[in-house]
This record gives structure tokens, C-alpha cells and sequence, in this order.
């Protein structure tokens, strides 16, 4: 009897240790209104070669193969290459593998406030710069002593701090852009220089960058130049990435979350370059997840259905933060840590 009472007590501690946090650190990055046919399938022939939307002189090879599997790794290496083998990536609807904006609006302010707030304001209708009544899951974990001062928020579009309240948490932030003499390209790659300047020189525990170019280039009906805004994200990421595995603070300590705030119209013509309510198909998105306690299950196939508000909780699940704000949370995404997880209320 001692024996078999010895043998459960070293099985629940083995499962104990197994399941034991690792992540100590969070990298969360979005590429406003990339749609998931992209991630997933490449760069879309119907658009690829319509001079309408592709420069005549772009070479169409740097991202074009008949296999979608290969068109999507040309565009995104370190998503197909790296995370596809050590993570998660959810949004895939050629397998009935849905990710949804909760909100009625699908644009930039309600999704970025469904994504970190965890739930659907309804009054939150539009782009417009105001402070956003609801409680975050960065200001979360901005407020804890462990996190304090260590949580940074770099946005290419300026209205990001509204939404996130960072001014009034006093969460560190990049100077707004001057959006008068620069490129959607260059703004971006400010902010990703900000950023990492800021990685390097603070160590935060948590570090959010809010891309813009995938967005500014779609509106103005530029294909070549979004496909090309990704692949350069893509390329930043690879180089930040590659920067924490260098680091023993960073290293197998650090997870990191890749997704959107709204997709983009479905069809392969002229919608393509809106969103929103009236706009169908730019409600579908997709997320990645990768880190020391995510399952390396890759590319999930399964049919199944989760909701952007979903991601506020399941980043406060792999910080191990309590997110218990004033409003009601969704529950996390099931899977997505080894550990047993806050599933919201």
C-alpha cells in the first residue's frame, strides 16, 4: 500500500512539474487586415497578375508557384518555416477551421478593442481617436508589481494607445508617425526599429507591435506592395525572434501571438480592397501561437470555430495574469498551453 501511495504521489508531481509555466515573457504582433487566404493559400492569382492592382513590372515569381503550400511559405518563410513546425496557426476554412470578429463592424478600432478586451462594446463603431472605456489585458498585466513598467506598445497607426489606454497606465509607447513625407513601408519599419531598440535596451516582459502597411496598401488597391508589406513583417519577425533565442531572459521563456484585427472581402476582384460591415468575408481572421508551453501541433484542420474576443484571455492564461475586468470575458482558446488554464466567465 506505502508503495502505490508513493507511486501517486511522484505521478502527480511528475504531472505537476510537467505542467508547470514557463513563459515569462509575451510578444504579440498584428498586421492590420491581412486576410487569411493569404496566410494560408499565398498570393491570390486573380490579383497576383491583374495590372489593375499589381505593378506590370513586378516580378510576380518572387511570390507566384501553382502549390499554395509553396506560394504561402514564399511570402511568409518564418510563419511556414519556424512556427508552422513549433506552434499553432488557426483560420484555415479550406478545413472549416474558423476564426471570427465577434463585432458587427469589422474595422480597426472595434477589433483591436475586441482582441484585448476580450468582449464586443457595441457602442465602438468607429476609427475615431478616443480613449476606450473598457479594461485591457495589457493594463492587466501593466498593473501587477512583476510586470510593472515593463510593458511596451509600438503602433504604426496612432490610434492603437487610444484603444489600449496606454497614456492612463502609463505603458511605454512609440511618438506618433508623421504621415506627411514617408511610405507605408517606412512607417512600419519605424516602428519595428522603435521596438527593438526598445527589446534590447529595456527587456520587457511583454511587447506589442501593431503593423499598418498590409492595411494602408490593400485600401489603396496596391496587391504587389501588400504582398510585399507581409513578407517584410515576416522578415522583422524572423529578426526579432531570432534576437530572444539569443537572450537568456528571452530564451524558451517567451511566447509569441500573431494575428489581425479584421480580414478583408472575399472576393478575388474589387472587394478585396474594403472591410466592414457591408463588406462580407472581412470579418474572418486567423491567429499563430508558438512558445515554451503551446503544443507544436501546427497548421490546425480540425472544424472548428473561435472568436477573436478569445485572445485577451488566452494571452492572460500564458502570462498566468488573472484578466478580470469590469465586463465579462470570453473564455480562452482550448489547447493553446499545456498547463490547465483560466477558461474567462
Amino acid at each position: 500500500m506505502r508503495i502505490l501511495v508513493t507511486f501517486i504521489l511522484c505521478q502527480i508531481a511528475f504531472v505537476a512539474a510537467a505542467q508547470q509555466r514557463k513563459t515569462e515573457n509575451l510578444i504579440v504582433i498584428t498586421l492590420d487586415g491581412f486576410r487569411w487566404q493569404e496566410v494560408f493559400a499565398g498570393a491570390d492569382s486573380a490579383l497576383l497578375f491583374n495590372t489593375r492592382y499589381s505593378n506590370p513590372d513586378f516580378n510576380t515569381t518572387t511570390f507566384w508557384d501553382d502549390s499554395p503550400e509553396e506560394r504561402r511559405e514564399k511570402l511568409m518563410p518564418f510563419l511556414w518555416e519556424v512556427l508552422a513546425n513549433q506552434g499553432q496557426l488557426y483560420g484555415n476554412r479550406a478545413f472549416h477551421n474558423r476564426v471570427i470578429c465577434a463585432n458587427p463592424y469589422w474595422a480597426s478600432y472595434p477589433g483591436y478593442s475586441e482582441l484585448f478586451t476580450g468582449f464586443v462594446d457595441k457602442s465602438l463603431m468607429s476609427n475615431k481617436k478616443k480613449e476606450n472605456p473598457n479594461g485591457n489585458i495589457l493594463e492587466a498585466v501593466q498593473a501587477r508589481p512583476d510586470f510593472r513598467d515593463r510593458v511596451g506598445v509600438f503602433s504604426t497607426w496612432d490610434a492603437v494607445p487610444y484603444i489600449l489606454r496606454a497614456k492612463r497606465n502609463h505603458i511605454t509607447t512609440n511618438p506618433p508617425h508623421d504621415h506627411s513625407h514617408t511610405t507605408a513601408f517606412t512607417r512600419d519599419s519605424i516602428t519595428f526599429a522603435q521596438a527593438f531598440d526598445y527589446l534590447k535596451r529595456d527587456h520587457p516582459k511583454v511587447l506589442y507591435i501593431s503593423f499598418d502597411a498590409t492595411d494602408a496598401f490593400a485600401h489603396g488597391g496596391h496587391y504587389d506592395q501588400y504582398l510585399q508589406a507581409a513578407h517584410r513583417i515576416d522578415r522583422m519577425i524572423a529578426a526579432l525572434w531570432t534576437w530572444t533565442r539569443s537572450q537568456e531572459d528571452y530564451r524558451e521563456k517567451t511566447s509569441l501571438l500573431i494575428t489581425t484585427d479584421h480580414g478583408r472581402g472575399r472576393s478575388s476582384r474589387s472587394s478585396w480592397v474594403r472591410h466592414g460591415t457591408f463588406t462580407p468575408g472581412s470579418g474572418q481572421t486567423w491567429f499563430a501561437l508558438m512558445g515554451p508551453d503551446t503544443p507544436p501541433l501546427g497548421e490546425i484542420r480540425t472544424e472548428t470555430r473561435h472568436y477573436q474576443k478569445q485572445l485577451a484571455q488566452t494571452m492572460a492564461n500564458i502570462l498566468g495574469v488573472d484578466f478580470s475586468p469590469a465586463h465579462r470575458v470570453a473564455p480562452a482558446v482550448a489547447g493553446t498551453v499545456v498547463y490547465p488554464v483560466y477558461t474567462g466567465r
